[in-house]
């Protein structure tokens, strides 16, 4: 005994079959409970109402990838507008408020007492791009609750002039007592093989 067809394409194919036989063979079902011409009516019916659906569902597709092109493109804005100000204000807190961005999360150094740690880092699409940015400045929190302060090198700033640009560095350096190392002293590189940051321990 056949069984009866479970999904939508076995059904439409043995539907429009037997609308056809019954229709042709009168003769042998004078009387069925449903007319040759009402299931040809069901059968358009879901056919209109199939390809209504498949329609919609493109164009849902097509209306949630627009959306979040658009986020994308707005959330991409942001970050550019955001590392501007960070730039500009060389990462004050109160200034960047007045943008609705907060400021850096307060220090709880683990450090002992009088160590200093200075991280440099240059900043330039060349070593952060904007697919890195939420994961630098998540480890930038990271230091900074472990007693780190940071200091920013614009790349533009520096190939312009990097004479000009490292002057804060070393007022920097030398209000903290940090000198380099030399000889049997190190300069590493803070995650430089661990997680590809460019900071410094001078």
């Amino acid at each position: 005994m056949a069984q009866f067809p479970r999904t939508e394409p076995q059904v439409i194919v043995p539907a429009q079959d037997m609308a056809t036989g019954l229709a042709a063979n009168a003769a042998v079902y004078p009387a069925p409970p449903v007319a040759p011409a009402d299931l040809q009516t069901r059968m358009a019916a879901y056919i209109t109402a199939r390809d209504a659906a498949v329609a919609a569902a493109a164009a849902a597709e097509q209306t949630t990838a627009a959306k979040n092109e658009a986020l994308q493109a707005l959330t991409d804005d942001m970050k550019a507008d955001i590392r501007y100000a960070e730039n500009t204000v060389n990462y004050d807190d109160d200034k960047l408020k007045l943008i609705g961005w907060a400021g850096r999360a307060a220090k709880t150094s683990l450090e002992a007492p009088g160590q200093a740690r200075l991280a440099v880092e240059c900043d330039g699409d060349n070593w952060h791009g904007a697919d890195r940015y939420e994961a630098d400045m998540e480890r930038q929190r990271k230091l900074e609750r472990c007693g780190w302060e940071f200091f920013r090198v614009r790349e533009s700033a520096f190939y312009a002039n990097r004479v000009e640009a490292l002057k804060g560095l070393w007022s920097a350096l030398q209000e903290r007592a940090i000198e380099p190392s030399i000889g049997g002293g190190r300069s590493e590189e803070a995650g430089g093989g661990r997680d590809g940051s460019n900071a410094m321990t001078v």
